[in-house]
């Protein structure tokens, strides 16, 4: 095991958050701390699995791919740049969606701005 690419994260309820916090895992000579956040695979996980960090980390990526079509927007037809919204903007706001079943109303209405912006685009 190599400690400098270990992470480890410890998940529980609010109300124990506290006390596991604190808590390392030391193996033979290695001591991994625990952290609050993690990424694995492009998706954000916090010890409480609430995703706001990927919630936060997506929509804002989103609207920075948003505002960079949108100045090319006029230099393109319609159909390519339908596709570049496709190619660019859905993938992120899809990938592990699954994940987020069950966040709550205000997560998930973050995630839907983005695709209201898309139809501002037409």
């Amino acid at each position: 095991m190599n400690p400098a690419k270990t992470d480890l994260m410890w998940f529980s309820s609010s109300r124990n958050q506290n006390n596991l916090l604190n808590h390392d895992l030391h193996l033979k000579d290695a001591n991994i701390p625990a952290s609050t956040q993690l990424r694995n695979l492009g998706v954000i996980f916090d010890s409480k699995l609430s995703f706001t960090a990927h919630v936060s980390t997506t929509v804002r990526s989103c609207f920075i791919i948003l505002r960079r079509l949108r100045e090319i927007r006029e230099f393109l037809p319609t159909s390519e740049f339908a596709s570049l919204v496709t190619c660019f903007v859905m993938p992120k706001v899809d990938y592990c969606n699954s994940l987020l079943y069950g966040l709550p109303d205000y997560e998930l209405n973050r995630l839907q701005s983005v695709l209201n912006a898309l139809l501002s685009f037409w």
